[in-house]
Parts: C-alpha cells; sequence; structure tokens
C-alpha cells in the first residue's frame, strides 16, 4: 500500500507538471484571431491578431501612446469625441460566440457622463461604457441585440475586464476570475462600420488620465482555463515572429528603400526582405537591422539598387525565429521611368530608290513610340514610322523602316527617334548613298498549264530570261509549295487545294522588276468510296465490293487474307477471303479531269473464324463479401472478337466487359461459384474454359457475451476468459485492461490471462479476424482488479503469535491452514514453522515473515483433555483436567490481542482437577486458555458472548 501511495504522488507531480506546462503552451497560442492591440509604440497602431480584420494599422486620431500599461505603454483618454483608434473593420460578431478583453485603469472618473471605451453605433449600438447609468466604477456592455452586463469593481487600481458570449449567455471575469453570467438570446451582431477602440462614433471617449492596454477580440468563447491562463500575459509567449510589410520609400528609376516592422515575439529573430518582378521575388537582402529580440515592434529597412526604370517590383519582409517563420503581405512600388535610349545602325538593302533603316530602342520602362527621320541634309525633313511602331520594358530591341522613291546616286541622312512620357530622345545621325544601277527588266508570260489536280506533284512552270536578272522571286496559291528550281526562271511546284495565281518577277542587286503572273485552277481529287459486306465468317462464300461508277483508271488492292476473283479494273470486285482476322481493301481512280486521290480509300474487312478454347482463368480465388475491382484474365482466344464471361450470382463485371482481361465486384450477398468464360465471333461461341472457383467469404461476426470473472486479484495469474465461437472467424483479437496479458491462448477463443502488480481494472473485448478483416467487438465484460492485500508483519510475544492486519488473518503452521486460526492473534502450541496469510475481498496477501517456535517440555499422552464448560459462555466457566501423578500447573487466559486478562499459578492436580474462573465483566470475544505444567502444556480456545 505505501508503494502505491509513492505512485499516486509520483503521478500527482507529473500532473502538475504538464498542467502547467499545457498552461504555458495556452498562452503562446491563444492569440486573438480578430484584434490584438498592445499599444507599444505611437501613431497607428499594428494588429497583432493571428487573422486580423480591420486596417492594420489601425489609424489613432487625437489620442496618444502612453503611460503604463500592463505591458509597456497604454492608449491614453483625454476625455472628448470622435479621437479613437478607427480599427476599420465592419463589425461582425458571429452568433456562435466570441471574447472581448482589455486592461483598463481610471476609466471610471466618478462624474455623471458616460465614458466610452469601445463600440460601433452601427451595429445597433453595440458599446461598452463607464459611469452614467453604469455608475461609479462600474462597467456597462450594451446593445446588438444583448441584455446589459454589468462589471463590477473596477476601480481603484487597474483590472483586466474579459467579456466571454457563448451563444446562450454572456459571462464577465474580472483579472481572470469569474463575476457573473447573464443568459442572452443567440444574436449576430452586425453593423456597417467601423469598429472604434478608445471612444464610441462621436461620444466622449476614456477621461483624462484613463489608461487602456492589450485590447484583444476572439472570433470564439474563450474556456474559463484559458481566461484564467492568459488574462495576466501578454501574447504570444514566444512563437514565430510578426511581420507587417510597408511602404517602398526613396523609390528612383533604379533604386528605393523597402521598409516594414517586426515584433520579434521574445525569441531572436532575423530579418530579410524578399523583391523581383512577381510574386515569387527571386531576390533576398539582409535588413537593418539584421536581427531583432524582444517582443516590441521594430522598423526594418533595406536599400536596394539595380533596378530596371519604369518597372513594378514586389516585396515583402520576412522574419525567421526558432519558433517558424512569418512573412508579412506582399506589396509593390514602381521604378521612375527614362529617357529611351536609341541607337541609329547601318542601313541595309540600298539600292538606286530605296533602303531599309535600321536602329535599336531600348523604351527605359515607358511605352516608347518609334519613328525615323530621313532626307538629304541633316535636317532630314520626312518622318516614317518604326517596325515595330511602340516598343515597351526595358529590352533593347531592334527596329526598322523599309522607304522607297529615293534619288538614284544620292547621300541621305537618317536617324531613329523614340518619344515616351519622360522625353524625346534622337539616335545618331548616319548617312546611306543610293546606288546608280539599274533594276531588272519586266518578266514576260509564265509557260505552264492553267489547270491542275489538287496536291498533284511535279507541275512545271517558267519564264523566259529577265534582263538584268540575277534572281527570280515566285509566288504560288496558297498551300503551294517549290520543290525545285526556286531562284531560277524553272520551278517544280507541289499544289495544295486552293487555286490561286503563280507570279514572277526578277531582282538584282538595285532592286526588283515588274512581274508577270498567271492564275492557275486546282481541281479537287475525287474520293472513292467502297461498299459491300465487312464483318463475315471465313470461307463463308464469294463478296461483292463496288465504288462509284463512271470514273477512268480503277485499281483494287486487297490484302493476303482475300482473292479478288474477277472485277479488277471496273467499278465492282469479287472476292473470296481465305484467311481469319483483320483485312483491307483499297480503290483509286481518275474523275473527268484526270485527278486521281492522293492515297486510295482503304475499307476494312474482319473475317471471323471459330472462336478457339479458352485456357485457365487467372485471379483471386478467395474474397471478401463487398469487393469491388478483383482481376480475373484468361489468354487470348484464338478467333475470339469478344469475350463472354460467366460470375456466381450477385457478381458483376465492372471493367473490361467483353475482353479477355475484366474486373469483377462482388455484393454484399455475392454467393461462392465459379467463373467461366468463352470466345465468341460472328461465326458462333467457342468451347468453355475449364471452372475456376472463387470462395467469397464474410466478416467475422458479432461476437456473443464474454465469459469470465468480473473481479480478480492483482498479480493474479491464469485467469481463464472465452468466447462462443464467432462465424467466419480464422483468429480472435482481445483487448485486455493495462497490466493484463495473455499468458496462453492467444489469438484463440479462449485465453489465460495474467494480472501484473498495478494492473488497472478495465473492459475485456474480443472481436474475429478473417483474411477480410476484423469483425464486429463484442460488448465490454467489465473486470475489476482489487489491489492485492500487504504481507503482514507477524510477531511472536510469549507464547502468543501476532498479525499488524486487523482483519482477513489465516494462521498456517508448517505449511497447513491452522483450523479457525482466523484472529489477529493464534497461540503456538507445537514446535514448527508459522507464518500468516491476509486475505481481503477475497485477494489474499503473500506470506508474512516466518517465525519457528519450539515447545519445551514433554507432553504427556496419559493427560486426559482439557475440558471447558459451557462454550460459548458469558465470561463464566469451568475448568476440568484429569491428570494421573501430581503436577503443579499455571492457568493463563489471553484475549484476542495476546495480552494476559487472568493468570492462577501453582494450580496443584493429581486426578481430577476443576476450577471456576470468572472474567466477569469483561468484552465479548475469542479468548485462549492455556495450561501450562514444568513437561505438559495444554491450549483451548472459547467464545465469551
Amino acid at each position: 500500500m505505501k508503494t502505491q501511495f509513492t505512485h499516486f504522488l509520483r503521478l500527482r507531480g507529473i500532473f502538475l507538471l504538464l498542467f502547467f506546462m499545457a498552461g504555458l503552451i495556452a498562452s503562446a497560442q491563444l492569440v486573438p484571431e480578430y484584434m490584438y492591440y498592445k499599444f507599444d509604440a505611437a501613431g497607428n497602431q499594428q494588429n497583432f491578431a493571428s487573422a486580423p480584420v480591420g486596417n492594420n494599422p489601425a489609424t489613432l486620431t487625437g489620442l496618444t501612446i502612453g503611460g503604463t500599461g500592463q505591458f509597456g505603454t497604454a492608449l491614453q483618454g483625454n476625455a472628448t469625441g470622435s479621437n479613437y483608434l478607427n480599427t476599420g473593420w465592419i463589425t461582425s460578431l458571429p452568433s456562435t460566440g466570441w471574447t472581448i478583453s482589455m486592461w483598463v485603469n481610471n476609466v471610471s472618473d466618478g462624474g455623471g457622463d458616460a465614458q466610452y471605451l469601445f463600440g460601433d453605433n452601427t451595429a445597433t449600438s453595440f458599446r461598452c461604457f463607464a459611469d452614467g447609468v453604469a455608475l461609479p466604477n462600474n462597467l456597462i456592455l450594451r446593445g446588438g441585440g444583448l441584455t446589459d452586463i454589468t462589471v463590477t469593481g473596477i476601480a481603484p487600481g487597474a483590472h483586466v475586464v474579459t467579456f466571454v458570449y457563448t451563444g446562450t449567455s454572456m459571462k464577465w471575469f474580472r483579472d481572470g476570475v469569474l463575476g457573473g453570467t447573464v443568459a442572452q438570446p443567440t444574436v449576430t451582431i452586425t453593423g456597417t462600420g467601423p469598429f472604434t477602440v478608445g471612444s464610441y462614433s462621436t461620444s466622449i471617449g476614456m477621461p483624462v488620465g484613463g489608461l487602456m492596454d492589450e485590447f484583444r477580440l476572439y472570433n470564439r468563447p474563450l474556456s474559463d482555463a484559458e481566461v484564467a491562463a492568459t488574462w495576466d500575459k501578454q501574447l504570444p509567449v514566444g512563437g514565430p515572429p510578426i511581420v507587417v510589410t510597408t511602404a517602398a520609400t526613396a523609390v528612383t528609376s533604379s533604386t528605393a528603400t523597402l521598409n516594414g516592422t517586426v515584433d520579434a515575439n521574445n525569441a531572436s529573430t532575423t530579418v530579410t526582405f524578399e523583391y523581383g518582378l512577381d510574386l515569387s521575388y527571386g531576390t533576398t537582402v539582409a535588413g537593418v537591422p539584421g536581427t531583432v529580440t524582444g517582443n516590441t515592434v521594430t522598423p526594418v529597412s533595406a536599400g536596394i539598387t539595380g533596378l530596371l526604370p519604369g518597372t513594378t517590383y514586389h516585396y515583402r519582409v520576412k522574419g525567421v525565429n526558432s519558433f517558424g517563420s512569418s512573412n508579412g503581405l506582399d506589396m509593390t512600388f514602381t521604378t521612375a521611368a527614362i529617357l529611351p535610349v536609341v541607337v541609329t545602325t547601318a542601313a541595309t538593302g540600298i539600292n538606286s530608290t530605296g533602303a531599309t533603316l535600321n536602329g535599336t530602342v531600348n523604351a527605359g520602362g515607358a511605352s516608347t513610340t518609334v519613328t525615323f527621320e530621313y532626307g538629304p541634309t541633316i535636317t532630314y525633313g520626312t518622318t516614317v514610322p518604326g517596325v515595330p511602331g511602340t516598343v515597351n520594358g526595358n529590352t533593347t530591341t531592334p527596329v526598322s523602316a523599309t522607304i522607297g522613291g529615293l534619288i538614284i546616286n544620292t547621300t541621305y541622312h537618317y536617324r531613329v527617334k523614340g518619344v515616351n512620357s519622360v522625353g524625346t530622345a534622337n539616335g545618331n545621325d548616319m548617312t546611306f548613298v543610293t546606288t546608280s544601277c539599274p533594276p531588272p527588266g519586266a518578266a514576260g508570260a509564265i509557260s505552264g498549264s492553267g489547270s491542275a489536280c489538287a496536291n498533284s506533284v511535279g507541275n512545271l512552270y517558267s519564264v523566259p530570261a529577265i534582263s538584268g536578272a540575277t534572281g527570280y522571286t515566285w509566288t504560288l496559291p496558297a498551300g503551294s509549295i517549290i520543290t525545285a528550281g526556286s531562284n531560277t526562271n524553272s520551278i517544280t511546284v507541289t499544289f495544295g487545294t486552293t487555286s490561286g495565281t503563280i507570279s514572277v518577277y526578277g531582282t538584282n542587286t538595285c532592286g526588283s522588276g515588274l512581274p508577270s503572273s498567271l492564275p492557275v485552277t486546282i481541281n479537287p481529287a475525287p474520293v472513292p468510296t467502297i461498299s459491300g459486306v465487312n464483318n463475315l465468317c471465313l470461307n463463308s462464300g464469294t463478296y461483292y465490293y463496288s465504288t462509284q461508277t463512271g470514273k477512268n483508271n480503277y485499281v483494287w488492292t486487297i490484302s493476303a487474307g482475300g482473292t479478288i476473283v474477277a472485277g479488277q479494273g471496273t467499278s465492282q470486285i469479287e472476292v473470296n477471303w481465305n484467311a481469319a482476322g483483320a483485312q483491307l481493301i483499297g480503290v483509286n481512280y481518275a474523275n473527268p479531269n484526270g485527278c486521281s486521290a492522293g492515297t486510295p480509300t482503304i475499307f476494312p474487312v474482319t473475317v471471323a473464324g471459330m472462336p478457339g478454347t479458352a485456357g485457365s482463368i487467372s485471379g483471386t480465388s478467395n474474397v471478401c463479401f463487398g469487393s469491388t475491382g478483383v482481376a480475373y484474365s484468361v489468354a487470348a482466344i484464338d478467333n475470339a472478337q469478344s469475350y463472354v464471361w460467366n460470375l456466381p450470382a450477385g457478381a458483376t463485371i465492372a471493367t473490361g466487359f467483353g475482353t479477355n482481361n475484366i474486373t469483377v465486384n462482388f455484393a454484399t450477398n455475392a454467393s461462392s461459384g465459379n467463373i467461366t468464360v468463352y470466345g465468341n465471333s460472328l461465326c458462333g461461341n467457342g468451347p468453355l474454359s475449364p471452372a475456376y472457383y472463387v470462395l467469397v467469404t464474410n466478416l467475422p461476426g458479432t461476437p456473443l457475451a464474454i465469459i469470465g470473472p468480473t473481479s480478480v486479484c492483482e498479480a493474479e495469474t491464469g485467469v481463464p476468459f472465452s468466447v462462443p465461437p464467432i462465424t467466419e472467424a480464422t483468429g480472435y483479437n482481445w483487448t485486455l485492461p493495462a497490466g493484463a496479458t495473455i499468458a496462453s491462448g492467444y489469438n484463440t477463443e479462449s485465453i489465460t490471462v495474467d494480472f501484473a502488480m498495478g494492473a488497472s481494472s478495465g473492459p475485456i473485448a474480443v472481436n474475429g479476424t478473417n483474411f477480410c478483416g476484423s469483425g464486429p467487438v463484442s460488448a465490454n465484460l467489465e473486470v475489476t482488479v482489487i489491489d492485492k492485500p500487504d504481507a503482514p508483519v507477524i510477531t511472536l510475544t510469549g507464547e502468543m503469535l501476532s498479525s499488524d492486519a486487523p482483519l482477513g488473518n489465516q494462521w498456517y503452521y508448517n505449511g497447513v491452514p491452522i483450523t479457525g486460526g482466523t484472529a489477529q492473534t493464534e497461540p503456538v502450541l507445537y514446535s514448527g514453522w508459522y507464518w500468516d496469510v491476509v486475505t481481503i475481498d477475497g485477494c489474499s496477501s503473500d506470506t508474512s515473515n516466518n517465525i519457528y517456535y519450539i515447545v519445551t517440555g514433554i507432553e504427556n499422552p496419559q493427560a486426559s483433555n482439557l475440558s471447558i464448560v459451557p462454550v460459548p459462555n458469558n465470561g463464566y466457566f469451568k475448568i476440568s483436567v484429569l491428570y494421573p501423578v501430581e503436577q503443579s500447573f499455571s492457568i493463563r487466559i489471553y484475549n484476542q490481542i495476546g495480552v494476559a486478562v487472568y493468570e492462577s499459578l501453582d494450580n496443584r492436580v493429581k486426578g481430577l482437577f476443576e476450577k471456576n474462573i470468572d472474567l466477569r465483566p469483561v468484552p465479548a470475544g475469542i479468548y485462549t486458555v492455556v495450561l501450562q505444567s514444568a513437561d505438559y502444556r495444554l491450549v483451548r480456545k472459547i467464545i465469551i458472548n
């Protein structure tokens, strides 16, 4: 028992430690979801909530930050209207519950006017105030459809006030202690905003000298334990940093300063900024400062350079500490654009009357319009748009402009020009000189057919040699291509399907000559069709196949499995099929325009044979009721066009119907049985496969009641438990209380169980198992484990043994229970080993310490037995003893705890000895009478009522 008590103390200590740690963890995690204002920095206030609502930061108007709050500084009142922290939130408090908590000091000045702490006049006048009808030293939460809640005792001194709405009631707490509960209707409090802190609409706010800190708004009701764990702690107590990205500053065309704030949350936090052209950022720079500690809001920044002008960049601040990492919201800034960078490059394609002007433009981050200026002098005089006409971004882009109508052998000046929102940039002046050579002469008539077949090849076209031409430029109808002779006066053409014009002109270094052209009509190719039987049996006779009549040059083709008997060169043929399988017939012909199809028309024919014998089926032979997608297959059957499967009742094909590979669903009432399959074709059914037997098994059934004792002793072993056999079960899964183990019969319906010291009371349950899974669990057999009594300690006083256990004793002599030896004391009568075992509630202790006793003197077998009458008695009785020779006896009588209550010495006995003894008055119980001589000892027990 002492050991059990020690275990209890240890467990109690562990429980208290875990409770303490749970409190710390709770305070670290219970960051409000909606609002959390710490009022530790001047100006607009950051919302440290885990899912902040409204504006972040919230705008602070009129009020200031200072004084001493619950943690750091606080929001200071000035007793004026319209001065408050504007959260920007459109009030929406859920009917499922919410919590508002705040630290206040000196918010009740005892005056007659109400002093407002927070609220939203658009949300059915939801607000909290002191004084006024609240009376001095009290607060009232009112409006929003709620019954008034009055908080008492908020002055003098500072207090934390917490309102917890559960959906049916409102609890209020002062300094973490429940102060009252008010029944409430179920309401959702909504408005059009804004929700304000430190005042209410235009009403008077906190008084001069009034302070507020740690304003918290949760979107759920906190438990009493959560309120007690967090009211006096700033949250979170350690955790990932709280980071906020703020506007970039000092933005130029190539540089900027990135900004943000970091609350390290009491863990040293490394600060960096990420930035780039999109939300993947791509570049990381260290923040300044690079490390933030403590739990105050710290401004951080990073100056960056090498940016592109006129470009929008994304950026955010990032904080990493031992609790994790946090990213600020994404923000953007746009660098200033710059003048475009334009460069004039050498002209190309110069001839006697034209040229191509070239240059490059970098738009400088602003959309830039591109033109070229040219003329015979540096004043230019003519402007033409560039190609492309607009350039964007910061990439150097080639631009050009092709000009004509120039004077032969003349010098021209030119430059590229770019105009964007910043201004105008001109490229460097460059010149070119037109040539003095003449262009080629006019092209003559084109020779070749004015009509051709669609998709025809090898069509020849030519033009007489053009004077002065060093090259020939041909154009063709859409979809047509030159296959030979490109850039010469004679070409070979493959036509498409579109009619059009073929044209050509000569070219040389001085320019291009005049073209000539030839219209060409493209005649469509025919599309032969084939009709006839396309699904038939092998060796079933002659079949006819036909195409359109009235055409020329009929050409039929056939695959190796068939023979054309007659009709080749006509619109109809006769065919005999002599091989099973997939076969083909093809035909082509020429139409009246002489055009044939590009490729013959193909007509597929299936020649079926009788299916062969199905082979053995492969698959799962043991399945569970309700199984789905079980696969079965058979090798491909000769000539089979489809496969016909036969399944047991309740089984259906899920996928693969008509194929040699199927999956099967077995219903919850499916039957065991055979699966067979045979092949099918147009020509009939093939022989059936060998039967494949499938055994369909259910989950094990529901167990009947467990048979076994409902109470056992601590450290008892070999305790039998069993359950009647469970249907369909091939195994048994037993669950036992903690400290109980299966000694024998594991995975069977009958087990024996050993209960260890310290084993727990609890349920025993069992369920059947088989390859389909586990069946339902039996009803619990609740087993009570009775503590094993502590082993007694026995002592010997004189001739009386005593046990330290007051109840349940059983004395043993040389391993044999002493009949009637169940008192706390027991006399020693004979030499030998004595010990004691205590049994309580049917459970026995270990044996006591053993005592060996030697009885001195010699027993005289001639002595008559000691006689005591009456028994039982009231304390008055007579002792009789018969002894053959004279002997002196002492008479002692002991009570149940071994104390002598009577003693008579030197009683002379010879023959019959009788003596009346009166113990009255004496307590009822069992007493031991001992007669002792020098060599003889008699002992008897008596009962006194």
